[in-house]
């Protein structure tokens, strides 16, 4: 224990973010975003990285399987129904609410993606058929900071966010048709509280500064996602053309994360 918290058990990691008034689907997703500000994906398991109050307190880290079970006890000790369920090469967790499964992802940096395919997984280990994709909420920002500091000392975080790279499709480029990632996502990032030596590169998130005198200073940054939305000509495309009548601005999403720089 850090003094900080009270994770000394499950229960006391599901009370620190679950409240008797939440909804089952705030509940799944209050105990989510707290395993994700709480660990870190790392490679190399063992048969203790499963339990929550051994990752909060002791190591800090494990991989998407064990984390799957980690979150799954969590969401189970909150009463949640829950199961396993599997991606590509990877491993995620299921709760059951609102008459249906939801997927969660608690180990985003292993993963680091916005869609998946994903089967579900019975008591005697029996796949279902793949799925069609779902979608996991983005952006998340799934960064550790940088909580320390020293004065003169050249401070850096790189905050780093959930985006999607779109699909690999066609467009016409004058007349002729070219493939690429048309849609990727680019999130950009703003500081919203922090002290004044401190700033952030709206493009690529890198936090900096040197900071000029000791204290512990508050931080809030933000990730902002938003995507082109074009609006063809139906009467073109089906002719095999690809006539653009308008563009908009659509809101992906947006995610702040909170944390306290100690400057020593």
């Amino acid at each position: 224990m850090d003094g900080r918290n009270h994770f000394r058990s499950v229960g006391e990691i599901v009370s620190a973010a679950v409240t008797p008034d939440m909804t089952d689907a705030e509940k799944a997703f209050a105990l989510w975003f707290q395993e994700i500000r709480y660990r870190h994906h790392s490679p190399g398991d063992n048969n203790e990285l499963g339990d929550p109050v051994k990752v909060f307190n002791v190591y800090g880290y494990n991989t998407c399987g064990n984390d799957s079970i980690a979150l799954a006890t969590l969401w189970r000790k909150a009463g949640l129904k829950v199961a396993p369920a599997r991606a590509l090469g990877h491993c995620i967790s299921q709760a059951f609410y609102d008459d249906r499964w939801h997927f969660y992802d608690g180990d985003l940096p292993g993963a680091n993606k916005a869609h998946y395919r994903v089967v579900a997984v019975d008591h005697e280990g029996k796949r279902s058929g793949p799925s069609d994709y779902a979608t996991s909420p983005r952006p998340v920002i799934f960064s550790k900071p940088v909580p320390t500091a020293k004065v003169g000392a050249a401070y850096r975080y790189q905050v780093c966010a959930i985006r999607s790279l779109g699909d690999l499709s066609a467009r016409m480029k004058g007349e002729d048709q070219v493939s690429g990632y048309f849609d990727v996502e680019k999130p950009r990032f703003a500081l919203e509280e922090g002290p004044a030596w401190l700033r952030i590169d709206p493009s690529t998130g890198v936090l900096s500064g040197t900071p000029t005198a000791p204290g512990k200073a508050a931080v809030t940054v933000r990730a902002t996602i938003d995507r082109d939305v074009r609006k063809l000509d139906e009467k073109a495309l089906v002719w095999g053309r690809e006539k653009v009548l308008s563009t908009a601005t659509e809101r992906v999403g947006t995610a702040s994360q909170k944390f306290a720089i100690e400057v020593q």
